[in-house]
């Protein structure tokens, strides 16, 4: 019965990181036309995603331990150091949120693009991690 339970939070925080997906296309599509008004509204909407996502870093994984069946194979280990990847660019994603959020609401414009470009570079590496995580999940039952 544990196992249900903690395979149920496991999926429901894997959700968070779904929504991290399209991150950086949707940044891309905000400064298409330079609006920062568009780009400031999709950051203070994802802000809490980021976050959520942080919690949910611990709580995949306290619960994929415990649901792993065995620790000493291959695909565990390619899990946990895809995970700690993971962990790191969501890190840096999160920091690049609050320093570009912080440029616009203080200037009300970004002063420079560097700060967004770094935020793009960075949510694209998050989301082919995610990606190769949820493919690593996958190919576990191919």
């Amino acid at each position: 019965m544990l196992e249900i339970i903690f395979y149920g939070i496991h999926l429901v925080f894997s959700l968070f990181f779904f929504l991290l997906i399209p991150f950086v296309w949707l940044i891309k599509g905000s400064l298409l036309e330079r609006n920062v008004v568009a780009l400031q509204r999709l950051l203070r909407f994802y802000k809490p995603i980021l976050f959520i996502a942080h919690i949910g870093v611990i709580v995949s994984l306290l619960t994929g331990v415990y649901l792993a069946t065995s620790w000493l194979n291959f695909w565990f280990l390619a899990v946990l150091v895809v995970w700690l990847v993971l962990s790191a660019y969501l890190g840096i994603t999160a920091k690049y949120v609050r320093l570009v959020l912080e440029q616009i609401e203080q200037h009300s414009a970004l002063k420079s693009y560097d700060d967004v470009s770094k935020l793009r570079r960075a949510s694209l590496v998050l989301m082919i991690i995610t990606v190769l995580m949820f493919a690593l999940k996958l190919l576990r039952y191919v």
